[in-house]
């Protein structure tokens, strides 16, 4: 992100910064239509998960959110040992998902970090662009929010 700015600094000061940032206080909000919609495409049958880049705090937002009724499983660094980008940790969500590649549908926010390697492994992907980060990209769908995913894949169910 620096570097598009212009701005140069090595790993270890970077990991500084990134070390003091994640001692911040702050609270995770949802979006307003994300709980409506993830209810809405569990009773379409379809499973779930989530692969982060978050390590323990993810199982704690699963919780707090109340997730756990909704999302079959949940990959993060600590159970894979990569993190996103490297296509291993995909390779893990695959492992646990327990269906054929061509069965999954990973959808993610960060063109670099979630739909680049999953479309390098074969897997179809949708890019969430809930503030037009990415217009213009065309090499999967894309969404703006979770009713046009639901939409989507109600839509996609009623083609098959």
């Amino acid at each position: 992100m620096l570097q598009g700015d212009d701005i140069y600094i090595n790993l270890d000061e970077a990991g500084n910064i990134w070390n003091e940032v994640a001692k911040q206080n702050y609270e995770m909000v949802l979006f307003g239509d994300v709980k409506k919609n993830l209810h809405e495409i569990k009773n379409q049958g379809l499973a779930m998960g989530i692969v982060t880049n978050m390590s323990g705090t993810a199982r704690q937002l699963t919780e707090n959110f109340f997730f756990e009724d909704i999302i079959d499983f949940l990959i993060t660094p600590q159970d894979s040992g990569f993190f996103k980008p490297d296509y291993r940790i995909f390779q893990t969500a695959l492992d646990a998902a327990k269906v054929g590649i061509d069965e999954i549908l990973y959808v993610g926010d960060q063109v670099t970090n979630d739909v680049e390697p999953t479309m390098a492994l074969g897997i179809k992907s949708i890019l969430m662009d809930r503030y037009d980060n990415f217009s213009g990209y065309v090499e999967c769908p894309v969404v703006k929010t979770m009713d046009e995913l639901n939409l989507y894949l109600i839509n996609l169910k009623r083609e098959q």
